[in-house]
Order: structure tokens, then C-alpha cells, then sequence
């Protein structure tokens, strides 16, 4: 009887089969789609605003026209970070409206943000930073929104709907 031909050829074949990248690859589909969601989880602020208020609006001081008036938010902030950190605000919306820039108090229409910058201490707890901001005719409660800047890296937060905003007690700094 004649031997048959061998389809196997004489050396094992080389590095990986096909079978086995195969194999391999489908294991690896979880394990990316695991990684790329930790990016969204390592964006949660390191400083975050705790509680927002209370809220109050100085009126306007403009002789010729008295109805502009300037925010005063008081915002209390929380810190994960082991060191203090500069806290840069970028913007703030207030019913819609951008508010950047140094305020001049001075100016009856200005529409800046003061302070533009703060420094957190090291694992805070419920820091207070006053701000005002404005100036604007809205007397409406405000719906807030804060854009700040931590080591390059902006993050949002906002009131969450109108907060009650009655005219303030004292008079502007």
C-alpha cells in the first residue's frame, strides 16, 4: 500500500494562526470598549460646586437709567485635589446671558465676572466665593451656569433651574 501524501506540512507553521488572532480579537472588543468609557469618568470636576445661594441682585446705580442690575452669587465649592488649585472662570450665564471678562463696577452696562479667578484650598469643603456679576435688566430669579478652567481642563455646572433672586440687603463693595 502506498503511503498517502501528508497535507501537514514538515515544520509547524510560525507565529499565530489565524484561529488564535481571531480568538483573540473578539476578547479584546470588551476590554476596548471598558477603557474608552474611563475618559467620561475621569472628567467628573475634582472641584465642584456643593450648593448655589443664596442669590441676590444689587439694583442699578446708573442715575440715567436705574434699572440695570449686577448679580451676587454666592457659591460654595467642594476640592478633591490633595493641593490647592487656581480656579480660572471662563464665563458665567446668568437666564441666558454671557458674562466674561473683568467687571467694572464703574460701568453701568458692563458684563463682566468678579472675581475671574480663586484659589481652592486643598480638599475643601464648602469654600464660599461671592461673585457678582453683570450688569443686566433681567430681574428675573437666575438660572446659572458656571464655565471654569482647573490645570487646562474646562468643566461646566449649573444651578439647575431659577433660583429665588431678591434684590440685596447692602450695598455694592
Amino acid at each position: 500500500m502506498s503511503e498517502k501524501p501528508s497535507l501537514e506540512p514538515e515544520e509547524a507553521p510560525r507565529g499565530l494562526s489565524r484561529r488564535t488572532v481571531v480568538a483573540a480579537a473578539a476578547w479584546s472588543v470588551p476590554v476596548i470598549a471598558v477603557a474608552s468609557a474611563a475618559p467620561a469618568m475621569a472628567a467628573s470636576p475634582p472641584v465642584f460646586v456643593d450648593t448655589w445661594g443664596p442669590f441676590c441682585k444689587h439694583p442699578g446705580n446708573n442715575q440715567n437709567d436705574p434699572k440695570y442690575r449686577l448679580y451676587h452669587l454666592s457659591v460654595s465649592w467642594d476640592s478633591t485635589f490633595d493641593v490647592a488649585k487656581l480656579v480660572t472662570i471662563d464665563y458665567v450665564i446668568v437666564n441666558g446671558v454671557t458674562f466674561s471678562g473683568p467687571l467694572d463696577y464703574s460701568s453701568p452696562t458692563d458684563t463682566g465676572v468678579d472675581p475671574l479667578s480663586f484659589t481652592i484650598p486643598a480638599n475643601a469643603n464648602d469654600y464660599i466665593v461671592e461673585f457678582h456679576v453683570g450688569r443686566t435688566t433681567d430681574s428675573a430669579n437666575a438660572d446659572v451656569t458656571i464655565a471654569y478652567t482647573i490645570d487646562g481642563i474646562q468643566y461646566f455646572q449649573g444651578t439647575g433651574g431659577a433660583r429665588n433672586t431678591p434684590p440685596c440687603a447692602n450695598n455694592l463693595p
